[in-house]
């Protein structure tokens, strides 16, 4: 019985049409399964097939499924898995292929033929998306989900200022923002924590990442311009009942982590994650008389629970969230508690307290066209205050969020359809340089998702949404994924559409205020009042294809990955730092000026037994109109290279070393200040290093040591005017490399 969830109500159903003997396809495919105690299949994951003495195979994914061209040589497909009994099937007749295999107690010793990777590209699916595992996160120190992609070549990773030390992303040479990042397919990281919601998410939490690039599905709504970032968090009904990570750093941080679960029968389950933060030292080491990096006290749970009836196909599950997190930061002796608003010593807090409920529920009617029915509600309250000198942001936004979806096929498995029907509400309130800007934001809309999959080879997902804001008027998003497997080692995708959003230019822009620029916002227009800001919301086509291919190095297995995409903004919002004499930040709209693109090569191999090896190379370029002139926007490297180096020996000690290049960044134009503070036009070049050191003992406990930035690089002067915080010249919105230089850190993990 296949069981569909609404966590994957997203996942295509592949064709188990039947072929006569000449119409056999080239591609077989299938799942493999074991039996539970009560004679349930439940996929294997990682079971290994290959064609009797060839070297051509395949390894099931996460549903067990597979997919392998056929070969003149032979028509006998040998199915086999650790502990359980290897099986040989006849191929000859047969289009597709589901097996229980039996498991086998009596093995004296057993044979690994394959190692599942921590971080694969998926083949099957039509949209390109990178599986990152947990093993893959553990590579780093990862304590939140803004530095879990360190060993990911397809996202950078920096520092929006020198003051708050947020860090942010970037997808295919664009600013995080434009990526959807969504909670188990829930829209997670969205409004005023655009940027800042990636602290909001502990490493220790993640399960798994699925990173997609390009437009993603209409189902997940309308807000995906350039990427989709999925998290699956550790679930309550499959984790160990008690798991804590403890982790300290050369900088004074100091984290814990716990993962508590409860089994209350075979169908009821709770499970809660807690997360502690702190970091009370203070280091100036380039004494600029201003922090290095903020002092923090966060605090971070949440409590799940989860139903689960398979024989009547029903799924409900529901999960609760408090943040809390406070950050100060400016000159060394600030103290929050007696110089906030002073005129003489400059100082930042930041205090945010954030709560959330999600629900999402699911009926699977096992009938003979697949149809499921689900429902996901989310809601949040996020209230923040900041305090940068003696200017003062407060940031409250109110979201509830609902998506009813409906799948079933159509005629046979070839044709399937996936819609239902969304409703978005955002209450936000914010007050900025002694303003206020109010918005409250009604967004109903429909959605049809069609999937059409002849055979193994090819697939067609084209979908169409319309939604109706209640200021910007009724949008259209469409959007068309293609995918074409040439063979068993070749996969072909293309993708296309639109996506659209509203700006949140204050909480995306947090290192305006760690300045002292003037703003001006520009509006769209002279009717434009009822606009959010006065300005339009951001639109953007996007398109982009790709080639993944196995290669073989001697008897390995590699992967080899192309791809390029083209974003064009119908209408983007940018802060323009460069177009005023006087250094003010404009923003306004820019009207199919500004444009991105972004070429990446991967080669994923393991040149001998246990050691995985990752080189990329990614070239971004991209442009907007700053004043009356196009130019390439600043802070952004044109090329990228990366190298990963994964050890395992004999799974006991993992050595783990990542190489990062950054290629020259254009700076900001700076002519408006006194020369003596005035930057070049170019950043230097530079390296960032990682390594990482895991010795694990045994089942339930392992301990861990690294450094990051080993080659101690960093950012000299990050902080104009640092003496003259309260003059026009302070700006430390300018950064292009770690302020913080070579970082040693340790932890432990012990699970029961």
């Amino acid at each position: 019985m296949r069981y569909l969830s609404i966590t994957f109500l997203l996942c295509i159903v592949y064709s188990n049409s039947l072929f006569s003997q000449e119409d056999l396809p080239l591609i077989i495919e299938g799942t493999i399964y074991e039996l539970s105690e009560d004679n349930e299949q439940i996929p294997l994951i990682g079971a290994n097939l290959r064609w009797l003495n060839a070297p051509n195979g395949a390894v099931t994914d996460e549903n067990g499924q597979f997919l392998i061209g056929r070969i003149k040589a032979t028509n006998l497909l040998i199915v086999s898995y650790v502990g359980y009994k290897s099986d040989t099937v006849d191929m000859a007749d047969k289009a597709t292929l589901e097996l229980n295999l039996e498991a086998d107690l009596t093995l004296s010793e057993v044979l690994v033929e394959h190692r599942r990777k921590s971080s694969e590209i998926s083949f099957v699916n039509p949209i390109q998306t990178t599986s990152i595992s947990e093993e893959e996160l553990c590579k780093a120190a990862c304590c939140n989900l803004s530095e879990s992609f360190e060993t990911s070549p397809s996202i950078d990773v920096s520092i929006t200022d020198a003051v708050t030390g947020t860090k942010q992303i970037q997808m295919l040479g664009l600013a995080g923002k434009y990526v959807q990042i969504s909670r188990e397919s829930i829209p997670d990281i969205r409004g005023l924590a655009a940027i800042s919601g990636l602290t909001y998410t502990p490493g220790f939490w993640v399960e798994s990442i699925q990173l997609s690039k390009g437009t993603g599905s209409v189902v997940n709504g309308f807000e995906s311009l350039t990427g989709q970032i999925n998290i699956e968090l550790r679930k309550p009904e499959d984790e160990e009942n008690f798991y804590l990570n403890l982790y300290g750093n050369q900088g004074g941080r100091y984290e814990g982590n716990l993962s508590l679960k409860h089994q209350f029968n075979e169908k009821l389950s709770t499970g809660f994650l807690l997360h502690g933060s702190d970091r009370s030292k203070r280091i100036d080491h380039n004494h600029d008389e201003f922090l290095d990096m903020p002092l923090i006290q966060n605090f971070i749970g949440i409590n799940r629970w989860k139903y689960e009836d398979q024989e009547k196909g029903l799924v409900a599950q529901v999960g609760l969230k408090l943040t809390k997190t406070d950050a100060t930061s400016g000159n060394r002796k600030f103290d929050k508690h007696h110089d906030l608003y002073s005129e003489d010593m400059w100082g930042m807090n930041n205090a945010v307290d954030r709560y959330e409920f999600w629900t999402k529920s699911g009926k699977n009617f096992n009938n003979k066209n697949n149809s499921s029915i689900g429902l996901q509600l989310s809601g949040l309250v996020h209230d923040q205050k900041t305090v940068f000198g003696t200017n003062e942001y407060i940031g409250d936004q109110k979201s509830f969020y609902a998506n009813l979806l409906y799948n079933q096929d159509i005629g046979n498995e070839k044709h399937k359809i996936i819609t239902g029907i969304s409703y978005l509400w955002d209450d936000v309130k914010e007050t900025a340089y002694e303003n206020q800007f109010d918005r409250t934001e009604h967004v109903p809309g429909v959605f049809a998702e069609y999937i059409f999959k002849p055979d193994a080879k090819f697939t067609l997902v084209g979908g169409l949404r319309g939604d109706l804001h209640n200021i910007y008027g009724a949008q259209i998003t469409p959007r068309l994924h293609l995918r074409y497997a040439a063979n068993d080692q070749t996969v072909f995708r293309l993708v296309g559409g639109k996506g659209w959003r509203t700006a949140n230019i204050f909480a995306e822009h947090p290192g305006i205020f760690a300045s002292n620029r003037q703003v001006e916002i520009i509006p769209f227009k002279n009717n434009s009042s009822e606009l959010p800001y006065g300005l339009n919301p951001e639109q953007a086509w996007n398109m982009g294809a790709n080639v993944t291919r196995t290669l073989y190095l001697g008897q390995r297995e590699a992967t080899l990955s192309l791809d390029y995409y083209y974003t064009l903004f119908q209408d983007q919002i940018i802060a323009d730092l460069e177009s005023s004499s006087d250094g003010r930040v404009i923003f306004r709209n820019q009207d199919f000026n500004s444009w991105g693109q972004s070429a990446q090569i991967q080669l994923d191999a393991e040149p001998i037994a246990n050691l995985d090896v990752r080189l990329a190379y990614r070239y971004n370029y991209s442009e907007a109109k700053y004043g009356s002139e196009i130019k390439s926007t600043p802070l952004n490297s044109f090329h990228r290279a990366f190298i990963n180096i994964a050890y395992n020996l004999k799974d006991s000690w993992h050595f783990d070393y990542t190489l990062n290049f950054r290629g020259k960044q254009r700076i900001p134009n700076t002519d408006w200040l006194p020369e003596t503070y005035q930057l070049d036009s170019e950043s230097p070049v530079y390296f960032l290093s990682n390594a990482q050191v895991r010795k694990i003992f045994n089942d339930n406990f392992e301990l861990y040591v690294g450094v990051e930035n080993i080659f101690n690089y960093k950012q000299e002067n990050p902080i104009i005017a640092p003496f003259q915080p309260f003059s026009k010249n302070f700006d430390a919105s300018i950064i292009y490399a770690p302020i913080f230089g070579r970082n040693f850190y340790g932890g432990l993990r012990y699970k029961i």
